[in-house]
């Protein structure tokens, strides 16, 4: 079996420049966890997925609890995607969680005590504020490159990319554009209906 026979055909794809907010509004009404993200010509440039939301547009606090560490390179190293447990929102559910939903819209940040400043003077959070997640575009938080597949890959070797480097989703291409995507959905369906033997 080749990934053509088990991917699921026109996948949602992102914009370069969508902003995260819409992609969250994006990821709930489309019923997804992750989408790969194309260039004005359609080709495949990365995949954004819920995880990417959190860490690239939210950060995290450091390892001595210090200032929060935003961009793909925010992720903790040396650990699996879906570290950081508390904040990943509940698996299964297939959407952004309200909690997550809530953080990015800026409701888990602690305002900055209000000081006197003196006349005339701007106070200094006013100017030291961290920039709204909502409004930050795609191409800031993605996963680049992403890992694909062409569209005649055996279903056997996505399973092992998908299991050896822990990822739910492949996009396949042809001639660079995505024309589907395999999911780790996907392959528990083709397993349930006796199309894959284990």
């Amino acid at each position: 079996m080749r990934a053509r026979d088990l991917m699921t055909r026109t996948p949602v794809t992102v914009p370069l420049d969508l902003k995260v907010g819409a992609l969250c509004d994006l990821l709930q009404e489309k019923n997804i966890n992750g989408a790969p993200v194309v260039d004005e010509r359609g080709h495949l440039v990365g995949v954004v997925t819920q995880e990417d939301i959190i860490y690239g547009a939210m950060g995290h606090p450091t390892a001595d609890g210090g200032e929060f560490v935003s961009g793909a390179a925010g992720r903790p190293t040396g650990t699996a995607r879906s570290s950081g447990a508390e904040a990943v929102p509940a698996r299964g559910s297939g959407r952004p969680s309200k909690r997550v939903v809530a953080m990015l819209r800026g409701r888990h940040l602690q305002e900055a005590p209000p000081a006197q400043p003196r006349p005339g003077e701007r106070p200094f959070w006013a100017e030291h504020r961290a920039p709204d997640p909502m409004e930050m575009p795609v191409s800031t938080i993605m996963t680049s490159p992403a890992i694909s597949a062409e569209e005649d890959t055996p279903v056997t070797d996505l399973c092992r990319i998908m299991w050896s480097l822990r990822i739910h989703r492949v996009p396949i291409l042809k001639k660079g554009k995505v024309t589907g995507l395999v999911s780790s959905m996907d392959l528990c369906r083709a397993v349930l209906e006796g199309k894959i033997r284990i």
